[in-house]
């Protein structure tokens, strides 16, 4: 079973909207931002996406409760 985590795209050289938009697409729900500017996102299926402010995706997670999954992190152009 693919996760909607491991089925995003590329995500380098997006703007952070681009990115948005990416994650929209792939059913991922907006949660929560932080003052410092982390934004979360959501999926159907458990996965968890964190993307820092400067456009990193830091953590992807499968269905709560498992190991993280490593080595499928995406990145997002720092120069947004």
């Amino acid at each position: 079973m693919n996760l909607a985590a491991q089925q995003l795209p590329d995500l380098t050289g997006k703007t952070r909207l681009e990115a948005r938009i990416v994650l929209n697409n792939h059913s991922f729900q907006f949660k929560s931002c932080t003052t410092g500017g982390y934004e979360t996102y959501d999926h159907p299926d458990g996965s968890v996406i964190h993307l820092r402010p400067n456009g990193e995706i830091v953590h992807l997670f499968p269905a709560r409760g498992r190991k993280p999954l490593c080595g499928n992190c995406r990145h997002v152009d720092r120069n947004f």
